[in-house]
């Protein structure tokens, strides 16, 4: 099950669903870019990615090479390169913000 597999994964929220599509929209010139394509949940005002390589290698205790799924320096490239993204749309008032609590 690819859900049970090392990946990076963040949610994003957003102050309207209009920002959340662009957000996705925004994305996809950087994964095409990258041609590295993660996970995608676009949910109302909130997006969910999750990014791993479907292909990896790692090394056995036994020190031979084992092909598998994981996290690799493509996954964390794309994770940072979206995450500059999301500190463009926070920078310009785009994020949800939660109103605060009433003091009692």
């Amino acid at each position: 099950n690819e859900g049970d597999k090392p990946a990076l994964a963040r949610d994003y929220k957003f102050a309207k669903f209009k920002y959340a599509v662009e957000f996705v929209n925004d994305m996809v010139k950087i994964i095409n870019d990258d041609n590295h394509h993660p996970v995608i949940v676009l949910n109302f005002r909130e997006v969910g990615v999750r990014t791993l390589t479907h292909v990896a290698f790692h090394e056995s205790a036994e020190g031979s090479r084992i092909r598998d799924q994981g996290v690799t320096a493509f996954d964390v490239r794309l994770a940072m390169r979206v995450e500059k993204l999301y500190e463009d749309y926070v920078a310009r008032g785009y994020h949800f913000v939660p109103k605060p609590k009433p003091s009692s």
